[in-house]
């Protein structure tokens, strides 16, 4: 996946499709909306605890990461203090959209 920045975007929703193991990260930009797909979804922790105060907008990113067990992880840190981690074996986002995840 190319470096993508989310920053100031609108967490809108995550949706996972148990069967398939895919999960998806809705988001909306000030100008364009954009996906984050995981596939083969071995983990999703989304804590939200709202340390920093309520918010739905992301601060930044890191990822995706080659772990020790060959899967992959991205991180996602809400303007809110919750870090949404997702561990699968790949990761997309369309490159027709806006922005990048870094």
């Amino acid at each position: 996946m190319q470096k993508r920045t989310m920053h100031d975007r609108t967490l809108e929703s995550i949706s996972v499709e148990w069967e398939s193991g895919t999960a998806t990260f809705a988001l909306k930009g000030p100008r364009t909306a954009a996906t984050l797909d995981g596939h083969d979804v071995r983990s999703l922790q989304m804590p939200r605890r709202f340390a920093w105060g309520p918010s739905v907008s992301v601060n930044e990113t890191d990822g995706p990461t080659l772990m020790d067990t060959g899967l992959l992880r991205v991180s996602i840190e809400m303007q809110s203090g919750d870090t949404i981690e997702i561990v699968a074996s790949s990761f997309d986002a369309p490159e027709s959209q806006a922005g990048t995840l870094t």
